[in-house]
């Protein structure tokens, strides 16, 4: 012990040192050859076989593409043994990755401890990262696979799901034990659908499994980025609600682009209504015809208040403003849902 102790004291020391290690933000480390050797096949063969230039007494090993900190926390290993303990996942992995070039397995073994011990903390930290770390370390995959089965939340829960690859998607979803609401993984496929515009995931869904009750739960919750997300920017869509209990429709025909921005203008949109499969019309006022249109954060506009749908609730309200009636008489009442339909044209 008192000889660990005296070569931790001439840890990054000028004194006997005969080694400069540069890594790539120009930090240089002081080391001593002989310990290095003694610890790691890698400084063995860099050293001996005068792979490092020498300059002015010193070995000069040059390694641009490693961190200081990934540096120091290999070099402390060897100088004292000085445990891992940093909770950063690129750390840790800048860190391991050394460690496995430089062929110190006792350190690597720790190393491994640690990341079995502190996995979900790695997760929560950086997923991603993590995920492309065990793509390069396949003998680290097994423990990050179990405890995201044990704990699918370390992945449903993270703000970078939706940049999750589509092989670990796949894994999650495909795994009947997976402890997680059917009504949550199509919500959850949805959003990663939609980011990366690519539907095949729909197919792993159960949609046996998601009740009638949990699709009304799920058109219940729309929100207003969501609307924009999906229809912004698509052309011309139709808008129909349903109202509750009984078969009565109403809706609008907008021939625009939907945006965040305020009123447009246009003579083409139209307000209906179908009850008992009788359709009416109301075609925008030719007076009105600037403010026909408008998607505020709020809800969706037709006119004013002649069609109007608020997002996050469960109700419109109707009148004959800037649109001819459509034949409802209350100004406001409830609806089951509401969907927009893209409308494209054939040629």
């Amino acid at each position: 012990m008192d000889l660990l102790r005296k070569i931790k004291a001439i840890y990054n020391k000028n004194e006997l040192a005969d080694t400069k290690i540069i890594v790539g933000d120009g930090e240089q480390f002081y080391a001593h050859s002989l310990i290095l050797m003694l610890q790691s096949e890698y400084f063995n063969k860099t050293l001996k076989k005068s792979w490092a230039k020498k300059v002015e007494n010193f070995y000069i090993i040059t390694k641009p593409n490693t961190t200081k900190v990934s540096m120091d926390n290999v070099l402390q290993y060897l100088y004292s043994q000085k445990p891992y303990n940093s909770q950063g996942a690129k750390e840790f992995i800048d860190t391991f990755s050394l460690a496995d070039e430089m062929c110190i397995q006792e350190y690597l073994t720790l190393l491994r401890q640690y990341f079995g011990t502190n996995i979900e903390i790695l997760l929560s930290k950086d997923l991603l990262l993590i995920l492309d770390f065990i793509d390069i370390y396949n003998n680290m995959k097994d423990t990050v696979v179990k405890t995201i089965f044990n704990n699918p939340k370390l992945i449903y829960s993270s703000d970078k799901f939706q940049n999750l690859p589509i092989q670990y998607l796949k894994m999650l979803i495909s795994d009947n034990n997976l402890n997680i609401n059917e009504i949550q993984i199509f919500k959850k496929v949805i959003l990663w659908s939609n980011h990366n515009k690519n539907w095949e995931m729909l197919n792993y869904v159960c949609f046996d499994q998601i009740t009638d009750k949990d699709f009304d739960e799920l058109r219940n919750v729309i929100k207003a980025e969501q609307l924009h997300s999906y229809c912004n920017n698509k052309g011309a869509t139709i808008v129909i609600g349903k109202s509750k209990n009984e078969d009565d429709f109403i809706g609008g025909y907008n021939p625009l682009n939907w945006s965040t921005e305020a009123y447009k203008g246009t003579e083409d949109s139209f307000i209906f209504r179908s009850k008992d499969k009788n359709m009416r019309l109301g075609r925008v006022k030719s007076y009105s015809y600037f403010c026909a249109i408008s998607c505020h954060p709020e809800g969706i506009h037709f006119g004013h208040y002649d069609l109007y749908i608020p997002y996050d609730t469960n109700y419109c309200t109707v009148g004959n403003q800037y649109y001819e009636s459509t034949g409802r008489s209350e100004s406001k009442y409830f609806i089951d849902y509401f969907e927009v339909f893209q409308v494209i044209k054939y040629k």
